[in-house]
């Protein structure tokens, strides 16, 4: 997979639609199942690292899985739009790429570390993350309906427990946005097999994507094509040049985290029994 090249926004897209697509179809298949049966047909398989991990702390599979459908869901409306009407918007779509990076990078950043107790403190790190934005959306608004008895309190308890856990393993990691985009990247390096140093280059896409979606201008002198000029005695920036060949690396860069976030997803939910039959030749294999 290409990370890094001079290929245009329309080109990007056509070539990874068909991936976005394929992980589309999955999600929606696998949350069909998991409604009907009430299983989640991509559960971890007894034994797996994933199960492991599952075991020693519940919410880490569902972080994982949702981090993944959140990234896709993203990813799935640049192409709906793009395709249904083509037009270049220069602030919505980093927008949207932004956030399935981030969702992506999390996911691979739950998934990555070697250590177990890494990946479940990471999880108890997101979920106090969670309760905290729920004890402040029930301070900022009371009287929401459904607010369970208690209120915000009930949260911040929860999240102080959470945190207690943390300490009492000596986890002292801090939920940190760049942070994890940038061992995301480090862990394309090694999976995607791409050139060491990519993991600032991720970081620095994160940077634009977010100053773009917010409207800021700062970012435009290191996108490709810049211009730098003399219009009525002011710097002169060219708006259209470079853009779709940036909004085609911010996609790739967005692809590329969430194919490697997939592909830890299924090499740790798979036992080692299923990853050794899996990568073992069959029966016939030498049979001439």
């Amino acid at each position: 997979m290409e990370i890094v090249g001079s290929r245009s926004w329309f080109e990007v897209v056509e070539q990874f639609s068909g991936v976005i697509r394929g992980w589309e179809q999955r999600i929606h298949e696998v949350n069909n199942e998991a409604t009907e049966t009430g299983a989640h047909p991509n559960e971890p398989e007894p034994g797996s690292e994933m199960a492991l991990d599952k075991e020693e702390m519940f919410y880490y599979f569902a972080a994982v899985w949702n981090a993944l459908a959140q990234s896709v869901d993203h990813l799935g409306a640049v192409v709906d739009l793009i395709v249904s009407r083509p037009e270049l918007r220069v602030f919505a779509y980093p927008s949207l790429l932004r956030t399935a990076l981030l969702g992506s990078a999390e996911a691979v950043w739950l998934m990555g570390p070697r250590e177990r107790s890494v990946r479940t403190g990471r999880a108890h790190l997101l979920s106090a993350e969670e309760l905290r934005h729920h004890a402040a959306f029930l301070n900022d608004d009371p009287e929401e309906r459904g607010n369970p008895a208690g209120g915000a309190a009930v949260f911040k308890q929860r999240r102080d427990q959470e945190l207690a856990i943390l300490a009492r393993t000596g986890f002292n990691e801090k939920y940190e946005a760049t942070a994890i985009i940038r061992e995301a990247g480090a862990h394309v390096e090694q999976i995607m097999n791409v050139p060491q140093g990519t993991s600032r280059w991720y970081v620095s896409q994160w940077r634009m994507m977010s100053a773009q979606a917010h409207g800021r201008t700062w970012d435009k002198r290191y996108r490709a094509g810049y211009e730098a000029g003399v219009y009525n005695g002011e710097q002169r920036v060219s708006v259209s040049r470079g853009t779709v060949e940036t909004l085609g690396q911010w996609m790739s860069a967005s692809v590329a985290v969430t194919a490697a976030a997939w592909s830890l997803f299924d090499d740790g939910r798979r036992s080692a029994q299923s990853r050794a039959q899996a990568s073992s030749p069959g029966p016939h294999a030498n049979s001439g």
